[in-house]
């Protein structure tokens, strides 16, 4: 992480597919430690699927 922080703001639709993104995080992080598998808790909003930082070449 570098650090940096902005406010941005964002419209009620792209609040809304940020929360269900959240949500989906949610389960996979659970489903991962349900099966004894790491999971790293970074707080970023685009991660891999362990949840460690995605690179920008990550996210399509």
């Amino acid at each position: 992480m570098d650090g940096s922080a902005a406010a941005v703001k964002l419209d009620r639709e792209t609040v809304s597919v940020l929360l269900a993104h959240r949500e989906r995080q949610a389960a996979e992080r659970a489903a991962r430690l349900e099966k004894r598998l790491p999971w790293t808790d970074t707080g970023e909003i685009f991660t891999r699927e362990d949840g460690d930082v995605a690179a920008s070449g990550d996210c399509q």
